[in-house]
């Protein structure tokens, strides 16, 4: 059994996520609330965005979000994160703004890593947890509209390629246990996924997404897709 047979209506790569691959209507964030659970292990501090991005607010108040892109703040609120210290720094060239919310952001992060401590957390939930950062790299980061004043965008492609990754290692031993198969064509996709944004490495980072061929975002695109539909096969097998 896989995800496959469990949500046929899921996406499967790039394309799809956009309605694009069969004329079908398009990916919706209703749609990736309910196949990855939002609902039921959120606890109103995780959520998904209309950008289709996923949101994080330590204090569950809707104002209170750590990554959300320009705009993607609700009405009445005050735009914080990561984000908004990126506009800061790499636009406005502002670094005393930037301090404000820096300090605001250390605040709001300490205050997750406290929530975090006390979440539980289910085996699928952490399969399609893998799934959809893997997901977000496909739509925001690989299309450059993650990082919009950095350019900063692969070295989020290898924050989410490292979550996911300590996700599915988490599961893995389950996964190799049942569907052996499947545990190495993973392993071998991480793999390939890893050697492909390597040589894009630059110093202690990458380059920046502006520098980019379109056969380099294609060539990005195509291993991300590939982890994506075996990382999608996770979720059933442990829920054997």
């Amino acid at each position: 059994m896989n995800t496959a047979n469990l949500d046929p209506a899921a996406p499967k790569n790039h394309a799809e996520l956009n309605g694009a691959s069969t004329g079908s209507p398009a990916w919706t964030t209703e749609d990736a609330k309910e196949l990855y659970l939002i609902d039921r292990w959120g606890g109103g501090y995780f959520d998904v965005n209309e950008s289709g991005n996923m949101t994080i607010a330590p204090l569950q108040e809707r104002g209170k979000k750590i990554d959300i892109r320009e705009g993607g703040n609700p009405k009445g609120t005050e735009w914080t994160g990561f984000h908004r210290i990126e506009r800061e720094l790499w636009k406005n060239n502002d670094v005393a703004a930037a301090a404000k919310f820096a300090d605001r952001l250390d605040a709001d992060v300490a205050t997750l890593r406290k929530t975090l401590t006390s979440t539980k957390v289910a085996p699928e939930q952490l399969a399609n947890g893998a799934r959809q950062l893997m997901d977000e790299v496909a739509t925001g980061k690989i299309t450059g509209e993650e990082e919009r004043y950095s350019r900063t965008d692969l070295d989020d492609f290898q924050a989410n390629l490292e979550g996911a990754k300590a996700a599915y290692t988490s599961l893995r031993p389950v996964v190799a246990k049942r569907n052996p198969a499947l545990a190495t064509r993973v392993d071998e996709r991480f793999e390939r996924t890893e050697d492909t944004l390597a040589k894009y490495r630059a110093g202690d980072g990458f380059v920046t997404y502006d520098t980019l061929t379109k056969s380099d975002t294609r060539a990005l695109a195509s291993v991300v897709d590939g982890l994506s539909e075996s990382l999608s096969r996770v979720s059933g097998v442990v829920l054997r």
